[in-house]
């Protein structure tokens, strides 16, 4: 049995077992007892039982709504609907019981949209609504192994998500998190549905695990559903319930003013309609209606923009602004996938920075006028360069561009988040304030991909991205009149998306809150971070990446990709890495 499963059927839960395969499935569910049994005796598991005293009961959060209300949603929101955002905090300290639910408790009160439900009612605007009754759950758990050891299975690739699938399978989520939606997972072994009925929060947008480790230490798992956030949202919830739990000033939440941060534009009971957010399917545009001809014309452009920023077409029926999925239609219907952590230390960085600086000012003498359209490259845009000619050599789709998910806060006049120290600041948008921006670049036609075509996408990319980002303001205008423009064409792209510029490793949950008084200084500081988008894949091959910043310097390209081309993955990964690392040590010597 690995290490991973093993993981899977020691860590035992008060109240559901949120996401767990059928080999695994939780018998019991009271405060006092959880009993786990498993029907595979070559595991060596058998019945086991956690008496009262080592589990908390599951507990369920009011958000102290005292009015009612309601908030509208974008294209871009309802098209994430079915995704989930599921981070895990690791700290060594283990953190006090009472003061994670008081805590937790005064989060929900400035942030209560998360405990808000969908209103997808016929005839009616899309919308999150907020009441009195609202709750978020928050599960204790405890796990048999040590915090070192989930650190040491994470880092090794062990503990996943489990299999992914084409097709429309999902993954088993991770057993540090609850699941939002209980019947959207499935056994991996066998493509069936798990049976837990056990579950009541099938409609809940945000969930809570609280996970105890042998030996010392806590995960805090937060899961999110896409529709209520970004990841931009989803860090300052654990920035600010860290800093609460520190005794430390922060903000008194954040705007809900969805229009002020879309360029995709808002839904309309018509968009509902043709979106069949509870009220059917497509109705035949040659049959007699009422609408005006205005109202049709705002019709035909979300479903427009639908088809081709999200990326749906006859081949691949589900697709979402963000969730960083590619489409291969000519390949099988169901391709078993994993995430491959590929390592960029600080000095890799540095190498190819400077490359990519180099190979600006080359490109720039060549140039008739000596002007380029890009005259400096990121490091940021080198990366994904990177991992875009790793994707186009590895899935032998030498043709295809590269679609960028991208941040809008603090650009073209969308609000950033306020400083998080600020007690008084509510600016910045919970939501998704996210575009897909596209560059382009010829077919490549080598045998494998060269420094210098790394070079070359790298100016590509941040064309692209300074190009667009110059339109924000007018798109911005566009969308909130109602009249949002066509997107760029996201069919035959790679998707990638960085978390890179997210302060990750600032966020601390740490110290004992009797020192005289609170201080920015970490008692614990984050020990480990695990996170990654869940969502069904769509038919065939997906090459799909995140950029993770790193503890100590340096990041993690997580690239999902299918399990037999990983070896090609690691390869080509460390050719090109040793390749820019000789580059820079010829240009030392040189200089």
């Amino acid at each position: 049995m690995s290490r991973a499963r093993s993981l899977v059927a020691k860590c035992m839960v008060a109240g559901r077992a949120g996401g767990y395969g059928s080999k695994h499935r939780l018998l019991a569910s009271t405060a006092e007892e959880v009993k786990v049994v498993t029907n595979d005796a070559d595991d060596g598991i058998h019945h086991s039982t956690v008496t009262k005293g080592r589990i908390r009961h599951r507990q369920f959060i009011s958000t102290s709504v005292t009015e009612p209300f309601a908030v509208p949603l974008t294209l871009s929101d309802v098209q994430l609907k079915d995704e989930q955002l599921p981070f895990a905090y690791a700290f060594k300290e283990t953190l006090d019981y009472q003061r994670l639910i008081d805590s937790f408790g005064e989060i929900l009160r400035r942030y209560p949209i998360l405990g808000s439900r969908t209103d997808f009612a016929a005839g009616k605007i899309p919308t999150l609504q907020c009441s009195k009754d609202d709750n978020v759950s928050m599960s204790f758990g405890e796990s048999t192994n040590s915090l070192e050891d989930w650190i040491a299975m994470k880092r090794s690739g062990e503990l996943q998500h489990d299999d992914w699938f084409g097709g429309g399978g999902a993954p088993l989520l991770s057993p540090l998190f609850d699941d939002l939606v209980s019947d959207r997972w499935v056994d991996r072994e066998n493509m069936s549905k798990v049976d837990q009925t056990e579950t009541s929060e099938s409609d809940s947008l945000a969930t809570v695990r609280i996970t105890y480790f042998a030996g010392g230490g806590t995960a805090v798992g937060i899961n999110i559903s896409h529709l209520l956030g970004d990841a931009s949202s989803c860090f300052r919830i654990a920035q600010a319930w860290g800093r609460e739990m520190r005794g430390l000033d922060h903000p008194i939440g954040a705007s809900n003013d969805r229009a002020s941060a879309t360029l995709a534009g808002m839904v309309s009971p018509e968009m509902a309609d043709i979106l069949n957010l509870g009220v059917g399917p497509r109705t035949d545009t040659n049959q007699t209606n009422t609408c005006t001809s205005q109202t049709m014309a705002s019709l035909f452009r979300a479903f427009d923009y639908i088809e081709r920023s999200l990326g749906v077409n006859d081949q691949v029926k589900e697709a979402d602004e963000g969730n960083t999925t590619e489409y291969k239609s000519d390949a099988p219907l169901s391709t078993g996938h994993e995430y491959v952590r590929l390592k960029f230390s600080e000095e890799l960085l540095q190498a190819m920075k400077a490359f990519g600086m180099a190979h600006c000012a080359f490109a720039k003498s060549k140039s008739n006028d000596g002007k380029i359209e890009a005259p400096f490259v990121s490091t940021n845009d080198m990366i994904t360069a990177f991992g875009w000619m790793m994707k186009r050599y590895t899935s032998e789709e030498r043709q295809w561009n590269i679609s960028l998910v991208v941040n809008l806060r603090n650009r073209g006049g969308i609000d950033e988040f306020s400083n998080v120290r600020e007690s008084s600041g509510q600016s910045g948008t919970f939501g998704n304030a996210l575009t897909s921006i596209v560059a382009e670049l010829p077919r490549s036609t080598g045998q494998t991909t060269s420094l210098d075509e790394i070079g070359d996408a790298a100016l590509a990319i941040r064309h692209a991205l300074e190009e667009r980002m110059r339109d924000v303001p007018d798109l911005l205008a566009l969308s909130q009149a109602g009249k949002a423009s066509q997107a760029q064409d996201q069919i035959s792209c790679f998707s990638s998306t960085s978390w890179r510029q997210f302060p990750l490793w600032e966020i601390n949950f740490g110290g004992d809150g009797k020192c005289s008084r609170p201080t920015d200084a970490p008692a614990e500081p984050l020990f480990g971070f695990y996170g990654r988008p869940s969502y069904a894949l769509p038919v065939g091959d997906t090459y799909s990446s995140i950029l993770v910043p790193s503890q100590r310097g340096g990041c993690t390209y997580k690239l999902l990709a299918p399990s037999r081309q990983v070896l090609s993955i690691l390869t080509l990964h460390s050719d090109l890495s040793a390749m820019f690392l000789s580059w820079a040590k010829s240009r030392s010597i040189d200089n």
